[in-house]
C-alpha cells in the first residue's frame, strides 16, 4: 500500500513522537470544568502505553509526560532530533461562545505551507555534507530532487494516516468532522509524516463529559492506536503479529435503572383492574369479604418492567443517543422535546463526576434503529446510534459486529 511507502529512513527501531498539545501555563481550550491540556495528556499517555505494550520494534518518544509547558518549536525539534518516522500531535477542539459542535477531525500539512516545510526537510538532510561518501548524491540538483521526493512522500503518507485515524474514530461511533490540511507549526516544522488530531469539542457539554470519561479516553486512544498499527504493520520491524487490538480495554458501561418510571402512570392502570373484579364479585355473593382483594393487586406496578429491555441473552440492542446531562432529568423534561421511550445509563469521568446519557428507542436490527434515528433528526441533529449487549454498552469492533450480525 502507498501508506507504507518510504515510511522510514531509520535503520533500527521505528520511532513515533507523541505530542500532547499545550501544557503548564498554557491550558489550551477551556470547558466548564476541565482544560484541554489535561485531556490531551490523558489520551497521549494511554496511546503511548498501547503502542509500547502491543508493538514490538517501536520506540515511543513523548514531547511531554507531565503538565509541562513546551514551546511549539521545541516540540518539532524533539521529533527532528530523534529522527522520528512519525509525529502525532493530539489536541482538543472548541467553538465560539454559545455554539456547540460534536466530533473528531484530523489535519495533515497543507500545500500552502509546503515551501516552509521543504526548508525543514533540506535542513534535516544537510547532514549529507558530513558523510564520507557524499559523492553518491552527485549534485545539489539531485539533492534538491531527493528532498522534494521525501517531502512529497511525507505529505502523502501524512494525509493517508489522517484518513486512517478518522476511519477508526467512525468505527467507535464518533461523529466525523473530516480530514483537513493546514499549516500548523508542528506540521510544517517536522521533517517526517505528521498529523494533528482534534479529539472533540470541550465547549460542548456532552463532548466535555465524554472527553474526560475513562470510556472516552480509552476509545479515542484505541482509535489512534488502531490507525497507527495499520500504518506500521507492513514494515518488517517485529510489529507483534498476534497482538490483540485492545477494544476490550474500554470499560463496560453498566446501565442504571431506566428513567421512564413516572410515579403517576402506574396508578392509572391500578384503577382499571379495580373496576373489573367489581362486576365479577356479585356472582359469588357468599364471599363479599373478598372485595378488598383488588387492593393487593398492585400488579400493574410490574408494567414498568418492559423498560428493562436490556435483559437479553447475548442479543445486541440498538438505541439512539440524544443528549447527556450532569443530573438525572425528569421523564417529561423539555430537553427530550416531547420524545417518549427514553432510557438512560451513566458514565463517570476521571474526576468521579457522573454524567447521565439519554437514549431513545430500541431495536434488535440496525436497519430499524436507523429508521428511528432518521425520524428524530429534526429534533436532535447530532443524535447517533449506540449498541448494547445484556444491558452494557459495547463499542469499537464489537459494535461493528453487531451491525453485521443484526442488520
Amino acid at each position: 500500500m502507498a501508506l507504507s511507502l518510504f515510511i522510514s529512513l531509520n535503520a533500527n527501531a521505528f520511532i513515533v513522537v507523541l505530542d500532547a498539545g499545550h501544557g503548564g501555563k498554557d491550558p489550551g481550550a477551556l470547558g466548564t470544568y476541565s482544560k484541554e491540556k489535561n485531556i490531551n495528556l490523558n489520551v497521549v499517555l494511554k496511546l503511548g502505553k498501547l503502542i509500547e505494550q502491543n508493538c514490538k520494534g517501536v520506540t515511543v518518544i513523548y514531547t511531554r509526560k507531565t503538565d509541562k509547558f513546551i514551546e511549539l518549536d521545541e516540540r518539532a525539534n524533539i521529533a527532528n532530533n530523534a529522527k522520528a518516522d512519525l509525529f502525532i500531535s493530539v489536541h482538543t477542539n472548541a467553538t465560539a461562545s454559545g455554539n456547540t459542535a460534536r466530533g473528531s477531525e484530523t489535519y495533515s500539512l497543507s500545500l500552502e505551507r509546503a515551501t516552509a516545510n521543504l526548508e525543514v526537510v533540506k535542513r534535516e538532510n544537510s547532514v549529507i555534507q558530513y558523510e564520507t561518501n557524499r559523492q553518491r548524491y552527485a549534485t545539489s540538483v539531485e539533492n534538491s530532487i531527493m528532498n522534494e521526493i521525501i517531502q512529497g512522500n511525507n505529505m502523502r503518507t501524512g494525509a493517508l494516516f489522517a484518513k486512517s485515524i478518522q476511519d477508526e474514530y467512525i468505527k467507535n461511533g464518533r461523529p466525523n468532522k473530516g480530514v483537513h490540511q493546514a499549516g500548523f507549526l508542528v506540521l510544517r516544522k517536522t521533517a517526517m509524516p505528521s498529523v494533528l488530531t482534534e479529539l472533540g469539542f470541550i465547549t460542548t457539554p456532552s463532548e466535555e463529559a465524554y472527553l474526560n470519561s475513562e470510556q472516552g479516553i480509552n476509545e479515542l486512544a484505541i482509535s489512534i492506536f488502531n490507525a497507527f498499527r495499520r500504518y506500521v504493520s507492513p514494515i518488517t520491524r517485529g510489529i507483534e503479529e498476534n497482538s490483540v487490538v485492545p477494544e476490550m480495554e474500554v470499560p463496560p458501561v453498566v446501565e442504571t435503572p431506566v428513567v421512564n418510571e413516572p410515579a403517576p402512570e402506574p396508578v392509572k392502570p391500578q384503577a382499571k383492574p379495580a373496576e373489573q373484579p367489581k362486576p365479577q364479585q356479585p356472582q359469588p355473593q357468599p364471599k363479599p369479604a373478598e372485595k378488598p382483594q383488588p387492593a393487593p393487586k398492585p400488579q400493574p406496578a410490574a408494567k414498568p418492567q418492559p423498560a428493562a429491555k436490556p435483559q437479553g441473552s447475548g442479543q445486541y440492542e440498538f438505541r439512539v443517543q440524544i443528549c447527556t446531562s450532569s443530573r438525572r432529568l425528569h421523564p417529561n423534561s423539555e430537553q427530550f422535546k416531547g420524545l417518549k421511550d427514553i432510557t438512560t445509563y451513566t458514565t463517570t469521568d476521571a474526576n468521579g463526576r457522573q454524567t447521565f446519557v439519554y437514549t431513545h428507542g430500541s431495536a434488535t436490527s440496525y436497519a430499524a434503529i436507523k429508521t428511528i434515528q432518521t425520524k428524530i433528526r429534526e429534533k436532535f441533529a447530532d443524535c447517533f446510534i449506540v449498541v448494547f449487549k445484556d444491558g452494557e454498552r459495547v463499542s469499537g469492533e464489537e459494535a461493528n459486529t453487531a451491525k453485521k450480525k443484526q442488520p
